[in-house]
């Protein structure tokens, strides 16, 4: 896999779902979906303020895993690859495989805004709730 950073430079759109995890598979029609997609971000100057968004902070408090409620899922796509997820725990928190432990961002604000912008409605914000 490869690194966050490495997915962003190459990710062509992002689809934002709500839930515990992301699942693409397509769902049939018995089947209830695992999570609710709430908005889709492919305009190149909105991915491009991303990597800021998702800057990690310098320290970290390794070993923290946070048992969360569905929150919005960050799924990168290159085209129609599936790069990876970040899930948005709330606050400074997110999640994701390319990290062992749940993470702080350095800046949790940024993310808010640029969640409100592109993606109004998500239910993100910078503080824990």
């Amino acid at each position: 896999m490869e690194t966050l950073r490495e997915a962003l430079d190459r990710v062509t759109r992002i689809v934002v779902a709500r839930g515990i995890e992301f699942d693409p598979t397509p769902v049939t029609r018995r089947q209830t979906p695992r999570n609710e997609i709430i908005g889709q971000v492919d305009d190149p100057a909105a991915l491009a303020q991303l990597p800021a968004a998702l800057r990690l902070a310098d320290v970290q408090d390794h070993g923290t895993v946070w048992m969360a409620a569905p929150s919005p899922i960050l799924a990168l796509h290159a085209d129609r690859e599936l790069l990876g997820t970040v899930r948005l725990i709330g606050g400074p928190w997110v999640s994701s495989p390319w990290w062992g432990w749940d993470m702080q961002l350095r800046e949790p604000e940024q993310l808010a805004r640029w969640m409100d912008e592109h993606v109004p409605g998500s239910g993100h914000s910078a503080t824990e709730q």
